[in-house]
């Protein structure tokens, strides 16, 4: 029981670390292209157009997320096997209870549940802000994120180039913040790099902060 246990514990690691790997790699990759976005972005305001053969009462599909199947299937994975070790606890506890004191089987309970619960947790954390698709609606002029909530459920996050806003700080795992919600998206992936550079801003003349303050007589 104990070393099945340690497999499927040790099994899930793995993948675990084998995932959030490619993850860091593809962002990686993405702060750089993101650089030089930055560095070749011109001041000017960049001329905007849609492709007009699309009908304006549909949203256009503009970025698609390249990680995506890989998420849905190691949060899934980590759900299963969460719901599988905390459903056959009972069980197995019944059939081995007689041979290990309660103290050795509360300890062992308590480790199962903690990772069972700790592991969907921490993928959460770091993939609930990768946007595994975007579109763009040009009737309203607003662009619909889609992100995976802990349960797999998707959830959209519409917005406005007005309702972006870039961190002070480089952060892991966030392009920007869009209504105060971070979000990761790769530039790469971008049907078109015109809508890229729209949303975090790009097109527009380059602020570089710097106040002169003024000198009192």
């Amino acid at each position: 029981m104990v070393l099945t246990m340690r497999m499927c514990i040790f099994g899930q690691g793995r993948q675990y670390l084998s995932n959030i790997a490619v993850l860091n790699s593809t962002i990686c990759g993405a702060r750089h292209t993101s650089t030089l976005f930055k560095r070749t972005a011109p001041t000017s305001q960049i001329a905007y157009s849609t492709d007009t053969q699309k009908q304006e009462n549909k949203t256009i599909k503009i970025y698609n997320g390249i990680l995506t199947s890989h998420i849905v299937r190691v949060k899934g994975f980590s759900l299963l096997t969460s719901i599988i070790s905390l459903g056959s606890q009972p069980f197995f506890f019944d059939k081995i209870g007689s041979d290990i004191s309660t103290a050795v089987l509360t300890g062992i309970s308590i480790s199962i549940t903690l990772l069972a619960v700790a592991t969907p947790l921490l993928l959460h954390s770091i993939t609930r802000k990768y946007v595994t698709q975007l579109e763009y609606d040009p009737k309203d002029d607003k662009y619909i994120a889609t992100l995976y909530t802990i349960f797999l459920r998707k959830k959209k996050l519409e917005f406005t180039p007005a309702d972006v806003e870039m961190p002070l700080v480089e952060r892991m795992f966030t392009s920007c913040f869009v209504k105060g919600i971070p979000i990761f998206i790769d530039p790469r992936h971008f049907d078109d790099y015109t809508h890229y550079k729209r949303i975090m801003g790009y097109d527009k003349p380059v602020d570089l902060k710097l106040h002169v303050p003024s000198i009192r007589k």
